[in-house]
């Protein structure tokens, strides 16, 4: 039974109980109603105190009658309250260890810091994509969030090196930094860099400013949401087609073509390969609209005679079997 069917349960004894002895000392003694009530209190408490009047006979055993009923009543309600509160933080106990069980056994999981309106899209995003992820948050309301959501999450200052090193950063592969404020972003952004070089940060920042100090603070990628929102705005009045036809392709869902990045590895069978030699459209129907190199330039539609190197990434475009199949072939 839930919590408050219990607590529900406890008061109605009570009250039926006092109502009991009110009754009972009215109707055999004829006390007035503040008499009878400081007769039922006093035999329920068993404080001792002097009674209003000698009782009679049948008033003494329904005194005894009352003081078994009382204490039978307050026994089962003590037992009741120890056992929520005990059976809560127990619970909780085991919740939060279960958690960190959970969350020390992740490798090239992600890290959000902050579960606002930016941070709950992005959970949401990773949760459908099955990406490994944790949260991090302090404030007692976002939490309750996570807890439904199921989301894992550590709670505390993401600004703190303990609370990093507890959503495993060590063992990261990427942060992001979504807090509200850009001076708690630069500061996420150098502690994570600090506790480990490699993590890819990603930050938010509301103004430029902020994303200058980001950037020098150790930040991968800086996004707007002002900036990216204007420029989504324009873009949907000045080529909505456009705008609705990447909106299909990069979304996450139920949306059948995707795009996807996919790295090179060293035993892929179109190692060293042209793109027209390694027949990726032909093999898998996938279409490759860019490489990224080894040192990050991108090569928007690259020609057929571009060389496939060993940790290249490349950016297909395909249904989710095409790119399955795209993957394959690349190794990964």
């Amino acid at each position: 039974m839930e919590y408050k069917t219990h607590l529900k349960i406890v008061i109605v004894l009570i009250f039926a109980t006092v109502s009991i002895g009110l009754v009972g000392y009215m109707a055999i003694e004829g006390l007035r109603f503040i008499d009878a009530l400081y007769m039922t209190v006093i035999t329920l408490t068993t404080v001792g105190f002097k009674e209003v009047k000698d009782l009679s006979d049948l008033g003494r055993l329904f005194t005894i009658f009352l003081i078994i009923l009382g204490v039978g009543v307050i026994a089962y309600s003590v037992r009741i309250i120890i056992e929520l509160f005990l059976d809560k933080k127990i619970g909780e106990f085991w919740r939060v260890k279960r958690m960190k069980e959970k969350i020390e056994k992740l490798i090239n999981h992600y890290i959000v810091c902050g579960y606002g309106r930016i941070g709950a899209e992005i959970c949401s995003e990773f949760a459908k994509a099955g990406v490994p992820f944790v949260v991090i948050e302090k404030d007692p309301e976002a939490i309750e969030k996570l807890q439904t959501k199921g989301f894992l999450y550590v709670e505390g200052d993401a600004e703190e090196n303990e609370i990093l090193l507890a959503a495993g950063i060590e063992r990261a592969k990427a942060l992001l930094s979504v807090l509200t404020s850009d001076a708690d972003n630069v500061f996420v952004t150098l502690s994570a860099k600090a506790l480990n070089p490699k993590i890819k940060v990603a930050a938010r920042a509301t103004d430029y400013q902020a994303e200058e100090k980001l950037k020098r603070a150790g930040a991968d990628n800086v996004i707007s949401p002002y900036i990216i929102g204007g420029r989504r705005l324009a873009a949907v009045v000045i080529k909505p087609t456009v705008v609705d036809f990447l909106d299909t392709v990069v979304s996450a869902g139920n949306v059948e073509l995707q795009m996807e990045e996919i790295q090179v590895q060293d035993d892929s069978e179109i190692l060293g390969k042209s793109l027209s030699d390694a027949e990726i459209r032909q093999k898998s129907g996938a279409i490759i609209v860019a490489i990224v190199d080894n040192k990050g330039n991108f090569k928007i539609n690259p020609p057929p005679t571009e060389k496939i190197l060993s940790g290249e990434i490349l950016i297909a475009l395909g249904t989710n079997n095409q790119l399955k199949r795209l993957k394959e072939m690349v190794g990964k």
